[in-house]
């Protein structure tokens, strides 16, 4: 559930909510879900 905008969503988990997330963080994320 998103209550601030940009947020980034992953399988139904908020990752990052209020900011834009980094280039890394979006990779870190993206990594750890496809393992």
């Amino acid at each position: 559930y998103v209550m601030i905008t940009p947020a980034l969503v992953i399988n139904e988990e908020v990752k990052v909510a209020g900011r834009v997330a980094t280039k890394d963080e979006i990779k870190k994320y993206i990594e750890e879900y496809t393992k």
